[in-house]
């Protein structure tokens, strides 16, 4: 069983997305495979292209709205949730990105 992913703001193309919300999101869509970070830049909290790439394919996979966002209360997030099966509220500390490296 998986983390639960919880967002406080959207993660997307369109705005500014929180470091908190970008690194957790990551590490669920890596456990279910469509998410792998850049080889010069590795995990990092920032919204990237891996990530957007990763966004879309789980929205296609899942037939979900493809608008490239996932959302606090939305359809892609709950999916999300749904595929990893639920469990505790995954936490992560920004500043401790070695650590969430290592549990991917």
């Amino acid at each position: 069983m998986f983390d639960v992913v919880r967002l406080s703001r959207p993660v997307g193309r369109r705005g500014a997305c929180l470091p908190e919300d970008v690194l957790p999101l990551k590490l669920a869509l890596h456990r279910l495979g469509y998410y792998a970070p850049e080889p010069t830049t590795g995990w990092h909290p920032r919204f990237d292209g891996p990530l957007a790439v990763a966004i879309d394919a789980f929205q296609k996979a899942e037939n979900l709205p493809n608008d490239g966002d996932c959302r606090p209360d939305g359809p892609t997030l709950a999916r999300l949730n749904q595929r990893l099966g639920g469990g505790r509220p995954a936490v992560v500390e920004t500043d401790g990105i070695a650590a969430f490296a290592e549990a991917a």
